[in-house]
């Protein structure tokens, strides 16, 4: 198994506040926060690991949670909702590349992620498995925004506040705009698991964020 640094720490808010305005002061230089997503796809567009590693298994994941009618069809052909997940998650990425070692070289968060029903409320479970759980677009999309909000909600309101500008001017319909945002916490979420999974198997001391035993929550039902 590949050793993480004795002294690496999960990243805190404010590790992840930092890179944030570090890209937004990026996008201020080069005039727009789409011209650094265009850069940054221009400077990988000839590396295999990135689209294996990253392009593939997100932008996979970003149609899974497209809805589907009877005949499993995608509804949306223009695929608005994936492309804003899509999109978040391309910068989430950019965050954790600079705050996890051997970030997609050594370790592969999206190749490998799913929903751990173990981190999400009670109410969430009930609410992902009405919806279908892995087998519909709505269930999945459910049940990995549930788990970006264990990111989110831990983000500085400077981070909130930035995000949900870049996703204002990336995204033109409104209504696929918190998508972005949901999209950046999935990635969040994703680098955070398989980091914290590896320290605990090296028996490095790490912080998790909610753990839920639903055999012994007080309110256990929804």
């Amino acid at each position: 198994m590949r050793s993480l640094p004795e002294t690496f720490q999960l990243p805190t808010s404010r590790d992840i506040e930092q890179i944030v305005q570090s890209i937004d002061a990026e996008a201020k230089y080069e005039g727009s926060i789409g011209v650094v997503l265009k850069e940054y796809r221009a400077a990988r567009k000839d590396s295999h690991a990135f689209e294996i590693s990253v392009l593939r298994p997100l932008s996979k994941l970003a149609v899974l949670f497209e809805g589907r009618d009877e005949g499993k069809q995608l509804i949306d052909q223009k695929h608005r909702l994936a492309n804003a997940a899509m999109s978040g998650m391309l910068f989430g990425n950019m965050v954790n590349e600079q705050l996890y070692p051997a970030f997609n070289v050594g370790y592969f968060p999206y190749v490998i992620m799913g929903v751990n029903k173990n981190y999400l409320s009670p109410h969430d479970v009930f609410q992902f498995e009405k919806l279908g759980s892995g087998d519909t677009g709505e269930g999945r999309r459910m049940g990995y925004y549930a788990m970006s909000a264990l990111q989110i909600e831990n983000f500085t309101d400077e981070t909130l506040t930035t995000v949900n500008e870049w996703g204002d001017v990336l995204i033109p319909e409104a209504a696929y705009r918190e998508n972005f945002l949901k999209g950046f916490g999935v990635a969040a979420y994703a680098a955070w698991d398989i980091y914290s999974d590896h320290m605990e198997a090296e028996g490095l001391p790490y912080a998790t964020p909610r753990f839920y035993d639903h055999n012994t929550q007080p309110n256990g039902g929804p």
